[in-house]
């Protein structure tokens, strides 16, 4: 009797621990508060000089030669023979 008494005084704060730590009243990540006007103002103004600044860049033709890979030299040049 007595030994399962000690038992069940061990085994009640571990399952009322366990449920004690489900509780949702304490919140892992403080909550931030809702942006002001002026960040709301700043966050737009940045948003539209970012699609301006994408849409000038496609809307420009490729520059020539930029991207292109330079041609090969020639193998009679690298082997040092004369062609």
């Amino acid at each position: 009797m007595l030994r399962k008494l000690v038992c069940a005084g061990a085994i009640v704060p571990l399952i009322t621990g366990a449920a004690a730590a489900q509780d949702l009243s304490i919140p892992f990540k403080p909550k931030t508060p809702p942006p002001s006007q002026e960040q709301i103002e700043r966050q737009k103004a940045a948003d539209k000089a970012y699609d301006a600044a994408i849409h000038t860049t496609k809307s420009r033709p490729p520059i020539h030669g930029a991207t292109s890979v330079p041609p090969r030299a020639s193998s009679n040049r690298l082997r040092g023979t004369a062609a």
